[in-house]
């Protein structure tokens, strides 16, 4: 239980953080065009670092192995996720059917993990992260286009998550050293994460009236789904692992439990689907999110 507070702690912060984002967007020093650049540079160098420096230590089989059975693990929980919201959604409700089973495991995720466990639990955290870029670019692409030939496994390979993962492991399973002075501007940048990715995650409650969002039905369809269905699912599962992988658990649980992938309002825009109710899911998921991740990490502990 112990983790519990520094959690809740982080969770606050974060939401102040997005309520930096919510006064800048309101008061027009961000707008939407800002907003695309800052998430483009997140996504393009500040994770990819943060990932990166997760792997600069000193090679060791155990850990090597325990970020193997992170792999296993998240396959089965998004899997898990992929399952229930094609029971639950079915048809042309193709916005919530992506909502519930992508996350927001790189913007949400890793300041949670990094508050829980340490930077160095951002290792682990990486095969979620790997596992989500691997679908949302065949599986995701497939949802939303139904068509076949727009999947862009070139994608998965050049995105630059997938990249920063390739080279930490090239870093961690071999003696190349990094430059100190590399590695410094590699963490450097990574501390950027938590701030500018809860400051973009701001602006999109900034971009619609409040009420909007908790009267949209499908807001609340999505969030049941998304944020306590699956990751109970996930809790009876991972109950089967034995307790001595417990922060791989609950690293997993945590990568599964938190709110909406920004993907959807991305996605929803480049294929004309329906972007308006994609932002009113993410927003609202994100703002529940603040109550349901200490209970689902308080459940898991308890039921394991």
């Amino acid at each position: 239980m112990e983790i519990v507070i520094p959690l809740l702690i982080q969770i606050v912060k974060m939401f102040c953080l997005m309520f930096v984002g919510y006064i800048l967007y309101k008061q027009k020093v961000f707008n939407d065009e800002t907003v695309k650049q800052v998430g483009n540079f997140l996504l393009r160098y500040v994770i990819p670092s943060v990932l990166v420096t997760s792997f600069i230590r000193e090679f060791n089989i155990v850990e090597f192995q325990l970020l193997g059975l992170s792999f296993v693990l998240s396959i089965v929980v998004i899997a898990i996720g992929i399952i229930f919201a094609n029971i639950m959604f079915k048809g042309d409700k193709l916005i919530e059917r992506f909502a519930s089973i992508f996350t927001n495991s790189s913007f949400v995720g890793v300041p949670i993990i990094i508050a829980m466990f340490g930077q160095d639990a951002v290792f682990y955290l990486s095969a979620y992260i790997v596992i989500f870029i691997i679908l949302v670019w065949t599986l995701g692409i497939y949802m939303m286009t139904g068509d076949k030939t727009e999947v862009s496994f070139k994608k998965v390979i050049t995105n630059p998550n997938t990249l920063a993962v390739i080279i930490g492991l090239v870093l961690y399973c071999t003696p190349i050293q990094l430059p100190t002075i590399i590695e410094d501007v590699f963490r450097s940048i990574g501390t950027m994460n938590t701030p500018l990715s809860m400051i973009v995650l701001g602006t999109y409650l900034a971009k619609d009236s409040i009420i909007k969002l908790f009267t949209n039905k499908k807001c609340y369809l999505v969030a049941i789904a998304r944020l306590i269905a699956i990751p109970l699912l996930s809790i009876l599962f991972l109950k089967f692992i034995p307790n001595e992988y417990m922060q791989i658990k609950l690293i997993v649980l945590v990568a599964n439990s938190v709110p909406c992938a920004n993907t959807l309002a991305i996605f929803a825009q480049m294929y004309n689907k329906d972007y308006t109710t994609s932002a009113h899911i993410i927003s609202f998921t994100t703002i529940l999110s603040i109550v349901t991740i200490p209970i689902i990490v308080v459940l898991a502990q308890m039921f394991w």
